[in-house]
């Protein structure tokens, strides 16, 4: 039988034992997916379908065992986040493992280095909290957010000259009314109408 050479070095499995192991645990993953959208009422709400992701959703076939098993047939697989993260450690792997953190930190909307409030304790009128740079000593993010601020301006800059172009294409020359006004009345003085006929 063919064997697969696992990444620990010394160990290897069949890889029939192997395929039987990953079928029968996306199997079973899927049949949890499934039982929470039931247990979530929106099975029959789901009109956009489905959308999966992380690392699971790299397995060869997990879209069509989940659209088999689900009776949903429109599955789409995020297999990267539409976000561009940048690490220069080379910690944050673009290959979908890591898109729930990404996503959670992306959208995230608390401070969680903010001391936490209890229950018991009356509201009180708190100091804002300063977000912590956690990047304060990198300085190629600083070259990037520098790059990035004077492309930003220089765009911005470009909007408003061309804004202000668009603006003064469309203000009436008024110099040409009263040019024209001022010809007609000399072509009237000095011709009559049998002349212009």
């Amino acid at each position: 039988p063919q064997m697969y050479q696992l990444e620990d070095g010394g160990r290897s499995i069949e890889i029939g034992k192997l395929n039987n192991i990953i079928e029968a645990r996306a199997d079973e993953i899927v049949m949890n997916v499934c039982n929470q959208i039931g247990l979530s009422g929106y099975e029959d709400k789901l009109l956009g379908g489905l959308i999966i992701t992380g690392g699971g959703a790299n397995l060869k076939g997990i879209d069509t065992l989940l659209a088999k098993k689900s009776g949903i047939d429109k599955i789409r697989i995020a297999r990267t986040t539409s976000q561009s993260i940048q690490d220069s450690l080379g910690v944050i792997l673009n290959k979908g493992t890591q898109n729930t953190i990404i996503g959670l930190a992306m959208a995230g909307t608390e401070n969680c280095c903010s001391a936490e409030v209890h229950a018991s304790q009356k509201p009180t009128v708190a100091e804002p909290v300063q977000p912590m740079d956690m990047f304060k000593e990198d300085e190629d993010l600083k070259a990037q957010e520098a790059a990035a601020l004077a492309a930003k301006k220089e765009k911005e800059e470009e909007q408003r000259k061309k804004e202000a172009a668009k603006k003064a294409a469309s203000k009436p020359n008024k110099i040409k009314p009263w040019f024209t006004k001022t010809v007609e009345k000399f072509t009237k003085e000095i011709f009559t109408d049998d002349d212009l006929n």
